[in-house]
């Protein structure tokens, strides 16, 4: 077995501490050194808190959890995580490898068992890990490259653009200092900018030349090569100064735009071999960014410079430009008017406002009144052409009048409508994925309120779990048909009893329900609205309950209830979102439903009206103080109970 795989750590999960002892040895001869034993379930969540291990070896018929819910609750604790789960057991029929493997196992050994196939699984299951990390780590640095490509070529004003490539370079080394050496066209030195973290960033226009001349950026500046230095004081290139902070470890990159350099990226750490290979290739990737979005910023920036210059040069810009006197009186135009306005001779002499209309003499009028430029738009309709846009800027001119320069954003309009075409369509996708949540009445107030698909917030939430009871054995049990027939026609009538009282269905999760009131607008009578579908469910719910079991399907519903604060937002990517409620009053609710039997309410006394409404056939009473998960103490509780 290779050695990278016998340095995986591996969590063995047994209360027989002659079989823990057994699958320890077998591992620790086999050369596996990091082997962690925990003899029952919650032992094991607790190590799984605290570090999550590459293999897990686990006994079935344990005590208190056995390995069927273990599992279940590790995939459901953490389901972005692939570890891979042998079940090791004394069983041995098919139906209790089908339940293994249901429950999120990745493969059953039944006792006794040969070790040579044990190490045999073990070493495929962990080659298959190795290989499902390593493409989630490369996923995961391609998706923050983009980001940083996003970042950076979305900023065009250069000094914004040098702090932010400064700023990224801190977060992605963990660098304690960043700077950055930007050159100019003539490859001299600059600026600097440099960056702390949590401080923002500062520019300076002088460099120590020992820097440049003998130091390690100018060797990466030099030779076009990127560096990592374990050990500054070990290297002779490392120039320190008088005033610099303590830097035990370095890495630089050239930022380079084929084969010129613009300048070099410094990150630095007052550890020792703070850095390793992965934080090179991310400073790479950064410099190789940040070179490109340099020059165009530069070039934006140039580019701008250049217009203001040339404005006023007529003849020599390809932007249609008119000269018109104090008076209004149109004086002369450049040969990109004449081509692109359909202006000849005949228009000289005559007033702005004849030619182009109120709009473009307002311009004039706004300019003289404010003795400063001014701009606004103007579309142009020549026959027998399509209808052209422009963006017209008037500056008055001592001694000469006004100058009108145009600029065609025909097609910038053409791709801002795009644009809101495109929001237009992704609300309309938005408002059809929250018509799964909301009741009609609903919808209706969304459709008036456009600010709700942006908009998360803080609220008071009165939050409902309807849990089916008995559920999981009939999945073992019962067809495939028979258990999604039997799902389907619960959750349609709950749903509709739901969206009966205005509430919100924000997930439907296996056999479970989430429902939310006085969210995301406010329901005076929320309490009364809960409790009255609540109780209406399980009313419901008895008839769906006798007709089902007269199939052979015995199952039961109990509800959970809960009031308080939440976080209310949409949640996902391009493609998918979901309407999502979060917080401690959506954790205590989920809580709360584990206590409820079937035909139960278990619910916080906040959570109900005061004065508790006549309900026929219910009883209500106090439970003893509970303590549930994730609260140190106890709760007052009530059990509402349905005949």
């Amino acid at each position: 077995m290779s050695q990278d795989l016998l340095s995986a750590s591996i969590l063995i999960v047994d209360d027989n501490h002659t079989n823990c002892n057994l699958l320890r040895s077998h591992l620790l001869l086999a050369g596996f050194s990091h082997v962690m034993v925990a003899t029952h379930g919650q032992a094991a969540l607790d190590l799984l808190a605290e570090r999550l291990p590459d293999l897990i070896l686990l006994d079935v018929m344990m005590p208190d959890l056995d390995g069927f819910e273990l599992t279940r609750r590790i995939r459901a604790a953490y389901p972005d995580r692939f570890i891979p789960i042998i079940l090791v057991s004394a069983l041995n029929e098919p139906q209790d490898r089908v339940r293994g493997i249901q429950a999120g196992a990745n493969d059953f050994l039944s006792r006794p068992f040969d070790a040579q196939e044990l190490l045999a699984r073990i070493h495929s299951l962990l080659a298959l890990k190795r290989i499902r990390d390593e493409l989630d780590a490369d996923r995961r640095r391609l998706a923050l490259l983009n980001e940083v490509s996003r970042l950076l070529t979305a900023q065009l004003d250069y000094e914004a653009l040098t702090h932010q490539i400064v700023t990224l370079a801190l977060a992605l080394t963990g660098a304690a200092k960043a700077v950055l050496i930007a050159l100019d066209e003539e490859g001299r030195f600059s600026h600097k900018v440099i960056a702390y973290p949590h401080q923002p960033p500062r520019s300076a226009s002088t460099i120590e030349r020992r820097v440049l001349d003998e130091g390690l950026l100018g060797w990466v500046l030099c030779g076009r090569q990127a560096v990592v230095v374990e050990d500054t004081r070990r290297d002779p290139r490392w120039v320190e100064l008088a005033d610099d902070e303590e830097a035990a470890s370095a890495l630089a990159v050239p930022l380079l735009r084929g084969d010129k350099a613009v300048g070099a990226l410094l990150a630095t750490s007052p550890r020792v071999g703070a850095f390793g290979v992965e934080h090179l290739d991310l400073l790479l990737a950064v410099g190789s960014h940040a070179a490109i979005a340099l020059e165009n910023a530069r070039l934006y920036e140039e580019a701008r410079r250049q217009r203001a210059r040339t404005e006023i040069l007529l003849n020599q810009t390809g932007d249609p430009v008119i000269v018109a006197d104090a008076e209004g009186r149109i004086t002369r135009i450049n040969p990109a008017a004449r081509r692109t306005l359909d202006l000849d001779d005949a228009t000289l002499g005559r007033f702005v406002e004849e030619v182009f209309g109120l709009g473009l003499a307002d311009l004039l009028l706004r300019a003289k009144e404010r003795h400063s430029a001014v701009s606004g738009g103007y579309t142009r309709r020549i026959p027998d052409s399509e209808p052209r846009t422009f963006h017209v800027s008037v500056s008055p001119i001592e001694g000469v009048g006004y100058l009108m320069v145009w600029q065609d954003i025909t097609a910038l309009k053409e791709g801002e409508q795009i644009r809101l075409r495109s929001e237009q369509a992704e609300r309309e996708r938005v408002l059809t994925a929250l018509s799964r949540y909301m009741s009609p009445a609903l919808i209706k107030r969304v459709l008036s309120d456009p600010h709700i698909l942006r908009r998360r917030e803080r609220r008071e939430a009165y939050v409902l779990f309807a849990d089916l009871r008995g559920f999981t054995r009939l999945t073992v049990e019962h067809a495939a048909d028979d258990v999604m027939a039997l799902l389907n026609d619960v959750f349609a009538e709950m749903m509709e009893i739901v969206y009966e009282h205005e509430g919100v269905v924000f997930d439907i999760a296996g056999d479970e329900l989430m429902i939310g009131f006085n969210v995301p607008y406010d329901q005076p009578d929320a309490p009364q609205r809960t409790l009255a579908t609540a109780i209406a469910m399980l009313r419901r719910f008895a008839d769906l309950k006798a007709k089902w079991a007269q199939r052979g399907m015995q199952v039961g519903m109990g509800i959970g209830i809960n009031h308080g604060p939440v976080v209310l937002g949409h949640v996902g990517g391009r493609d998918r979102m979901n309407y999502a409620m979060v917080g401690e009053a959506v954790t205590i609710a989920h809580r709360l439903v584990e206590l409820a039997a079937d035909g139960q309410i278990v619910a916080t006394p906040s959570t109900l009206p005061t004065p508790l409404p006549a309900f026929e056939d219910i009883t209500v009473r106090e439970l003893p103080p509970q303590v549930v998960k994730g609260r140190a103490e106890p709760l007052t509780l009530l059990l509402i109970e349905v005949s």
